[in-house]
């Protein structure tokens, strides 16, 4: 597997770890985010977050000075269809 190959994976894979967390725990702030599922891969995770909120598929709103993140229905969505191909 080339190392874009590789890439691409690991970030799928982060990004489905991000939209389960939010489908199985509702609103989180962002620093819940990053510390939770970061797991040594702080580099890794921000833009994963940033990539699910420009496409629309986590919400990110400020709430008593956090950033929250919540699953949106476009996030669900892709993560039944994800969670249909594996």
């Amino acid at each position: 597997m080339t190392p874009f190959k590789q890439d691409i994976g690991a970030e799928w894979a982060i990004e489905q770890r991000v939209l389960k967390y939010l489908a199985q725990h509702g609103r989180k702030s962002w620093d819940v985010l990053l510390t939770r599922l970061s797991l040594k891969q702080e580099t890794a995770i921000a833009p994963v977050l940033n990539a699910l909120k420009e496409g629309g598929y986590i919400e990110v709103t400020t709430e008593d000075h956090a950033i929250v993140a919540s699953i949106t229905s476009s996030g669900l969505k892709r993560l039944e269809a994800k969670n249909s191909e594996s």
